[in-house]
């Protein structure tokens, strides 16, 4: 039998097209909890849009001027205690904090280490959390035979969080910004119904 010339056209457009609308298919497929729930939805993605950007500024004694590229690289240091306003727990809050904190990278001495420790806390059990990395031996760095070691200490309750990048400056008063990148997994994930966090329809969960 042959095809008259019409159909087989529209056979060969559609597999040319097929390529194209596959992606556009599974992104659907991907939304369709979004269809049984959209207020819900919404509000979760609304959410995780939130925890992109932490931050609070600070009155009180002492001085801290640190930079991190993600919690494995920082510089600066130094040690505070303060009253605390700021953007947390998706909410704007009121809180007491303690802060210590060291960060060096040396990387002709293939070393590097990054302290951030909290205490003190009132108003709220965890701002960012107590979190400490090493690293040595990377580029080749002395006493380690070009082998590489990472050693880090967190609470684990936030495995997302090791992607962000921050700025503390502290003199009396001062400021602490945190870009949280690694959010944008949890964000991307979250418009196919897929939530790494765990914290859809738990208020704060997200910090």
């Amino acid at each position: 039998m042959i095809e008259s010339p019409s159909r087989a056209r529209l056979h060969r457009e559609f597999r040319l097209a097929a390529p194209r609308l596959m992606p556009i298919s599974i992104l659907l497929v991907g939304l369709l909890p979004a269809c049984t729930g959209t207020d819900n939805w919404l509000e979760h993605r609304a959410g995780d849009a939130s925890d992109l950007v932490r931050g609070h500024v600070m009155s009180g004694t002492g001085f801290d001027v640190k930079v991190e590229a993600t919690r494995f690289i920082g510089y600066g240091g130094g040690a505070y205690s303060a009253d605390a306003w700021g953007f947390l727990d998706r909410r704007f809050l009121t809180w007491h904090e303690s802060i210590v904190d060291c960060a060096l990278c040396v990387p002709t001495l293939g070393f590097a280490f990054n302290v951030h420790k909290e205490s003190g806390l009132s108003g709220t059990e965890r701002v960012s959390g107590s979190y400490a990395v090493v690293l040595d031996g990377f580029q080749g760095g002395h006493g380690s035979g070009g082998q590489a070691h990472i050693r880090t200490e967190g609470d684990g309750s936030h495995p997302l969080d090791w992607l962000t990048v921050r700025l503390t400056a502290f003199c009396f008063v001062g400021f602490d910004l945190e870009l949280r990148v690694g959010e944008l997994i949890d964000l991307a994930a979250g418009l196919v119904g897929i939530d790494p966090d765990g914290d859809d329809g738990l208020p704060g969960a997200g910090v």
